[in-house]
């Protein structure tokens, strides 16, 4: 169904652009798995004409066999890729500008593609064919420490059970509390306690315009590895078991490095306290040997720049919001801060007025007054706006809206009239309620 096409695109989009577009230094791609060829040809015209209307640079490749016919419209994999030879599209995709590969069979195996690091998978995937297509992720690159698998049919009970019998380890996880993952961070520090003195002084020694970590930062994380590994208990002293502290701070610090980048990628989680912890650790950890008899490891030279970054961003909003007299806990809220101020409905009744040149008057905008109110009080929406990037939240905002305006016939029938027959004003008042009220909920968030 061309709708539900559409919100696919919007999701794969609003997640790409949080969660993978910078990954690799700006470079990492995505697959699109499509459940036959016809899927494919729509799914690349619709991406692109999606691209087009909302100015992304991005450039996209589809991958089928044959020919398919689209609304009276033949295309080949050549025709619909603008010219670029079938033989050549593997080739073609590993361009910076290319990224985005629709598939329908064919690169669900055997494609070799290390900058691949997100997957969006529309169709069904049997045992083999499930573990086959998901591990065209599994390439390395320089800095590619995490792939994304985003599936609009599969369960993840069934992928696990693809994937188990090639694996021993738990492999899937059914997702992150961020709660309980403040109770993660709270035990990590009752194994060590890390003071703030020392997160902070870390982060002034790492260079984000710097490729190789420096000499007085290696210096640092070298001292605070000898002093963890000389005030932890760590197992057996002749006969006598001592309660194994080294090792617990070992297990929960990777426990929390593999968390953490889901929670603040994923759900678009970001906080500054974790995030200056996951920097140090990100560092610290690979020092720290299993065995604290051993010498300290050699860490890699290369720093990241992307969670340095991350953390002078947060550090320089909080100073701002300081200098303003006006702090508030924003980087606790899980979405896309909204980046413009939203207009009052009296905005929105006028400039409807004006371009469409209807009559709305104080009755309409009291109606959408108390539409706005019931949708900022339904805590289903609220989770829904708290936990996820502004573009997704849209996606159920539109459901509940349009559920909403159905309500109206016997309350307003002058509003219900020209939303129910006017598609475009229909279309402008719901992207403008939706900036309102999700606006309001944050409001609310951060009182």
């Amino acid at each position: 169904h061309e709708e539900t096409l559409e919100q696919k695109i919007e999701i794969i989009m609003a997640h790409f652009e949080q969660t993978v577009r910078d990954m690799l230094r700006g470079e990492a791609k995505a697959m699109i798995v499509t459940s036959s060829r016809k899927a494919a040809a729509l799914y690349k015209l619709t991406l692109d004409n999606y691209m087009r209307k909302n100015n992304f640079p991005y450039k996209t490749l589809a991958a089928f066999t044959d020919s398919i016919e689209i609304d009276g419209q033949s295309y080949t994999e050549t025709s619909i890729n603008d010219g670029v030879p079938e033989e050549h599209t593997a080739r073609e995709f590993k361009k910076p500008d290319y990224r985005f590969l629709i598939v329908a069979e064919k690169y669900q195996t055997g494609f070799d593609e290390p900058f691949l690091c997100a997957m969006y998978v529309d169709k069904r995937l049997s045992k083999v064919q499930a573990v086959q297509t998901l591990s065209r992720l599994n390439r390395t690159a320089r800095d590619k420490d995490q792939v994304y698998v985003l599936d609009f049919v599969n369960e993840a009970a069934e992928i696990k059970e693809a994937f188990e019998p090639y694996y021993t380890t738990t492999i899937i996880s059914e997702g992150t509390d961020i709660n309980a993952f403040n109770d993660l961070r709270a035990a990590l520090f009752v194994a060590y306690q890390i003071e703030e003195e020392v997160l902070d002084e870390f982060v002034t020694l790492i260079d984000p315009d710097a490729e190789e970590i420096h000499e007085r930062a290696n210096s640092f994380l070298d001292n605070l590895a000898k002093k963890i590994i000389d005030e932890l208990p760590h197992g057996s002293m002749g006969d006598v078991i001592e309660e194994d502290r080294y090792g617990e701070f070992l297990s929960i610090g990777n426990m929390y490095l593999k968390r953490y980048p889901y929670l603040a990628q994923v759900l678009g989680y970001s906080d500054l306290e974790h995030e200056k912890l996951y920097l140090l650790l990100k560092y610290l950890l690979k020092k720290l040997p299993k065995d604290p008899k051993k010498p300290l490891v050699e860490i890699l030279k290369y720093v990241d720049v992307d969670s340095v970054r991350v953390v002078r961003k947060l550090q320089t909003k909080i100073e701002l919001l300081s200098q303003a007299g006006d702090v508030r806990d924003e980087e606790i809220i899980p979405q896309t801060p909204i980046e413009e101020k939203e207009d009052p409905l009296s905005q929105i009744i006028n400039d409807v007025n004006k371009r469409w040149g209807v009559d709305f008057g104080p009755e309409q905008q009291k109606t959408l007054n108390a539409m706005g109110e019931e949708l900022t009080t339904n805590e289903s929406f609220q989770n829904v706006v708290y936990n996820n990037p502004l573009q997704s939240s849209e996606l159920e905002f539109k459901r509940v809206f349009g559920g909403k305006v159905d309500d109206q016939f016997e309350v307003d029938r002058k509003l219900w009239e020209q939303l129910m027959n006017n598609s475009e004003l229909n279309k402008y008042i719901e992207k403008k309620m939706f900036r309102y009220v999700a606006d309001k909920i944050l409001s609310l968030r951060e009182e």
